[in-house]
């Protein structure tokens, strides 16, 4: 009897913790991760430099150089304002010019807060160009890099925003885009 009894407050606990999850939305990004680090992934050198990384692939995070925070919902990093990463350029390839793609969504609470965002990015230091966002959405940023930004071994990702939701106003961090992916290809 004591047995069954103590049973069933553990399997109503099971239960509510399973709706609760599965009731979260999952493609508006929090804004109160559990923690405000910047990368909780533990690092770990990539047995070969990535020319694409996934946010949440462990083997890339030591290529996420910085302004990223911690990965959630096991897909995203929010951004800061200013954040860069280092890629491996892909080879060149005659009559194909390579191009830089950040996947990326802008929350509704960016375009509310802000009205547009414009992004901008540098490879090794050369611009690539930049981008306004005015629209909460998933987005792909793809500009083509001159060659002359790929002549060395790493190739150096800078992004800039015009402006993010400062730290204090919704919560600790600044608060950028939320990236889900970058590459060279």
């Amino acid at each position: 009897m004591i047995v069954v009894a103590m049973r069933k407050p553990v399997l109503v606990m099971l239960l509510g913790g399973a709706l609760i999850f599965l009731a979260c939305p999952k493609n508006e990004p929090e804004l109160n991760p559990p923690a405000g680090q910047e990368t909780a992934t533990p690092i770990q050198p990539p047995a070969e430099l990535l020319s694409t990384v996934h946010m949440a692939d462990p083997r890339g995070a030591v290529q996420l150089l910085a302004g990223f925070y911690a990965v959630e919902q096991g897909t995203w990093r929010w951004t800061k304002k200013a954040f860069s990463v280092a890629l491996k350029p892909p080879p060149p390839l005659p009559d194909e010019a390579v191009t830089l793609e950040l996947r990326f969504t802008v929350p509704k609470v960016s375009i509310q807060r802000l009205q547009a965002l414009t992004l901008s990015a540098a490879v090794n230091g050369v611009s690539v160009g930049a981008e306004t966002f005015d629209k909460p959405g998933d987005y792909n940023f793809t500009k083509p890099v001159p060659a002359e930004a790929l002549d060395q071994e790493i190739a150096k990702v800078t992004f800039r925003l015009d402006r993010a939701i400062a730290a204090g106003e919704i919560e600790t961090r600044e608060l950028g885009l939320v990236a889900t992916s970058v590459a060279l290809q």
